[in-house]
């Protein structure tokens, strides 16, 4: 029996959603969109991306603690909206790399993937829904183990 490589596997998994987010949001790159970006800690708004267009967000976190610990992180969130109300989020850490008592662990982290409802209260408010799992796909000692 062969055995796949788990961060070979996560990788593989994110380029086949992505691709297929990609084809999907294809035939509206002809119209103008607007952006919805998601700040995790500053908002996550209930309002989705343009419906048929795919967001990627991408960035960078850096911990440094008292103790000498350090954490580096490249997050990243790709989201296709289906339509006004309903979407798909696919995020998780690209890449990450803990150090701690001298040594040092890196490799990618988990992989979330979430279904979003957006459910409109009146015109000025709305809820938001994420309905999702996160796959453990993070070396051991890097994302939570479940």
């Amino acid at each position: 029996m062969k055995v796949i490589d788990a961060g070979l596997l996560q990788a593989a998994v994110v380029a086949c959603v992505l691709a297929a987010m990609m084809c999907v949001s294809l035939p509206a790159m002809s119209q103008e969109a607007r952006v919805t970006p998601y700040r995790p800690t500053v908002s996550n708004p209930a309002a989705l991306s343009e419906p048929g267009w795919l967001e990627l967000e991408v960035g960078m976190v850096s911990r440094h603690d008292k103790d000498g610990s350090r954490q580096n992180s490249l997050p990243y969130l790709a989201k296709l909206a289906f339509t006004p109300d309903f979407g798909v989020l696919l995020g998780g850490d690209a890449y990450v790399s803990q150090t701690a008592n001298g040594t040092r662990t890196s490799g990618t982290g988990d992989t979330t993937l979430m279904l979003k409802h957006r459910l409109v209260l009146d015109n000025a408010s709305a809820l938001g829904c994420e309905y999702g799992f996160k796959a453990p796909t993070a070396k051991s000692g890097l994302g939570s183990g479940k």
